[in-house]
């Protein structure tokens, strides 16, 4: 059975219902260089109010998370790299969604305003507020309050996004370009597809193609087998921040989750060390292609 108390240090992974925390928990700053790592789904706060809703039990909505990519990083906060994590979980607000990304058909009352319900991640039930759990399960037996969820946008999602503006903002000031690194873990790919890492900068919108050529390059030096926009090119967050003409850049990297969790698919494994170090390396090597001259290059690419 999860766990529900509050975090306690030492025991990765723990899910707690009580003592609300704030939208993010945000480390380093300006000063740690031009790079900004954020992790939008490894959020394991579950609010009372969700938990009693839902249909399903807490390990269903887990399987929305992507589960301790929040661990990855800590070698990255050890450099004083920036870093931006979401704290609530996946199921209770989806920060790498559109706010109009909802199905009308589970909303009450149905909104004036526009929605995207023709997206392909509405569709699947993967919107701003998730419908299924990552087994396709349904979470809500009946419409969700239109009230509800603009109250989630306020709280949660509309602070994480500022925080995130408001940093590059000041990377970009100071240092005349910025990235954001925007952490996902994935499932195993099909042999078709195979990688170990999938680099999303919505083919070539939101990210100056120096920057994720670097990228992947030194990834693949690394030994990692690395693909660009497939099937991953990115979600909101990467197009909400990447402004590559103005020297604001964003990149998605999603993680094969077998590189860092054991074959339960839940406890991190002997490797989670070594993607923390790659993890660090690479904004390292990312920091060291935004300096000032080149920064001002890739703006003008």
């Amino acid at each position: 059975m999860t766990k529900l108390d509050p975090p306690v240090p030492g025991q990765p992974g723990t899910v707690y219902i009580e003592h609300p925390p704030q939208p993010f928990v945000e480390t380093g700053g300006v000063a740690g260089g031009p790079v900004l790592i954020s992790v939008p789904h490894s959020g394991r706060y579950y609010p009372r109010e969700l938990v009693e809703q839902v249909r399903l039990p807490i390990d269903d909505l887990r399987m929305l998370e992507d589960l301790l990519v929040d661990h990855l990083i800590e070698e990255a906060i050890g450099r004083n790299v920036h870093t931006i994590t979401n704290n609530y979980a996946r199921a209770w607000i989806d920060l790498n969604r559109r706010e109009t990304e909802l199905d009308p058909r589970q909303l009450s009352p149905r909104p004036a305003a526009h929605i995207d319900q023709r997206s392909p991640r509405v569709v699947a039930g993967l919107g701003l507020i998730p419908l299924t759990s990552g087994s396709g399960r349904a979470l809500y037996d009946g419409p969700l309050a239109m009230d509800m969820i603009a109250s989630r946008i306020e709280r949660v999602h509309r602070p994480y996004h500022a925080r995130i503006a408001a940093g590059l903002g000041a990377m970009k000031e100071r240092f005349g370009a910025a990235l954001l690194c925007d952490l996902h873990s994935m499932p195993p790919l099909p042999a078709a597809q195979a990688a170990d890492i999938v680099l999303g900068d919505r083919h070539g919108r939101t990210a100056a193609p120096a920057l994720v050529d670097t990228a992947a390059a030194w990834l693949t030096q690394q030994g990692y087998r690395v693909t660009r926009n497939r099937p991953y090119a990115g979600g909101h967050s990467v197009e909400l921040h990447g402004r590559p003409e103005r020297a604001c850049h964003a990149i998605q990297i999603e993680f094969d989750r077998q590189l860092y969790l054991e074959s339960d698919g839940r406890t991190l494994s002997r490797n989670a060390p070594g993607v923390a170090r790659l993890i660090a390396g690479l904004a390292r090597v990312l920091q060291e292609c935004l300096d000032t001259d080149s920064g001002t290059r890739l703006a003008a690419e």
